[in-house]
């Protein structure tokens, strides 16, 4: 059931929305593709039992970093997956296998870590980019990513009903979970030195702790970098995906293994949660179809158009100034909206530009160089000086 629920929610989020049609934007992907993929390598049966260091899993875990600095929480993240797994085992031997998992990634981190401060003198990142500011900045941190990934639309952040059903969700869960919890360790004192399956509530129990470590840890980088956008959501929303299969897991854990008031409080939560992800999935661009898209598709068009003509017109050896160009679509007011629907960068133009004339040579600036060298001959170049201001 976990996997179903996570999967769904993963899939459902309109978190994708402001991702996945924005090019620049594929860092955020990657990084997330990457480090799931270096987590199910960590826990696959074969990493498990082997003794030698996982080297596969470090070559995912390098890829995610380099995608984006998010993927820097993997270490700790695989440090905890391999501890919390295969419970049977005496403590000892999951720490040591814990530590013996954590090594590669470390190195890979340190690594890069290394290269980054060799090159840029420092960890780089924005302005506002701080580890000592971190800490003061976490609880705000913290705050804006739960806006963001459970009032992914602004209505209903402005709608009291939208914080009622968050704060009866929140309580009935709060109530489920603290009287599930009894059931929890009930279970693995019963399950204790047997040879026989695992308990069915210490799972969901390790899973979700492992959510909410992913949760805390990305957010701390959000705040170390001081920077916290809607489209920064996908790989929390991972995290967040993972922790309510484990609580749909766990609720039906506990109406499967419990009666009386217990199954009751239980069965609501679950009727409870159902509501909340169908109520946040109504907004996945799956199933909402969202008019910002339409108005960008045209302003791009339009744009590249009248650029294409500008350029056949124009010789080399000249500086062609652009047409105003689309970089966002500006929110209308219209909910559900999108938050950050980008269009085009000076570098998008310039990609588009090589492969509409690749006989002629195009560079795209998005500002005149005052004084600059001489246009070469064999060169176009394109400055993009205006800018649309909303459509």
């Amino acid at each position: 059931m976990a996997p179903i629920a996570a999967l769904l929610y993963f899939l459902l989020h309109p978190t994708h929305l402001e991702i996945l049609p924005v090019p620049s934007r594929r860092p955020e992907t990657l990084c997330g593709l990457f480090m799931m993929l270096s987590l199910a390598a960590q826990l696959s049966p074969r990493s498990v039992r082997a003794a030698r260091p996982p080297i596969l899993p470090a070559f995912f875990t390098l890829i995610a970093v380099l995608s984006r600095e998010a993927a820097l929480i993997l270490p700790a993240l695989t440090f905890l997956a391999v501890l919390l797994d295969r419970p049977g085992e005496s403590g000892r031997d999951r720490l040591r296998r814990a530590t013996r998992a954590l090594v590669p990634h470390l190195a890979v981190l340190v690594a890069v870590l290394s290269v980054r401060v060799a090159v840029l003198g420092g960890i780089g990142g924005h302005a506002s980019t701080s580890l000592a500011a971190a800490i003061g900045r976490f609880p705000r941190w913290a705050l804006r990513m739960i806006e963001v990934l459970v009032w992914p639309q602004p209505v209903m952040r402005e709608v009291v009903a939208g914080r009622w059903m968050l704060g009866i969700l929140v309580t009935g869960l709060v109530v489920t979970g603290l009287l599930a919890t009894r059931l929890a360790f009930r279970q693995s004192r019963e399950g204790a030195g047997e040879p026989g399956p695992v308990p069915p509530g210490s799972q969901p129990l390790r899973l979700g702790l492992l959510a909410v470590m992913w949760l805390v840890l990305v957010t701390l980088v959000y705040a170390t970098a001081g920077e916290m956008e809607t489209w920064y959501a996908l790989i929390p929303a991972a995290g967040l995906a993972m922790g309510a299969g484990a609580l749909a897991e766990w609720l039906i854990s506990v109406v499967h293994h419990e009666r009386g008031a217990l199954r009751i409080a239980a069965t609501g939560s679950i009727l409870l949660l159902a509501a909340s992800l169908i109520w946040q999935a109504s907004y996945s661009p799956l199933i909402y179809h969202y008019r910002e898209w339409d108005r960008a598709t045209t302003a791009s068009d339009s744009f590249l158009e009248e650029l294409r003509d500008s350029i056949r017109r124009s010789a080399n050896g000249t500086l062609v100034e652009g047409p105003p160009l689309p970089t966002w679509v500006k929110p209308r007011g219209e909910y559900p909206e999108v938050q950050g629907a980008a269009i085009l960068a000076g570098y998008s133009v310039e990609a588009w530009a090589e492969l509409t004339f690749p006989e002629r040579r195009i560079q795209v600036l998005t500002k005149p160089r005052a004084g600059g060298p001489r246009i070469p001959p064999d060169e176009l170049r394109v400055v993009l000086i205006r800018r649309l201001p909303g459509y």
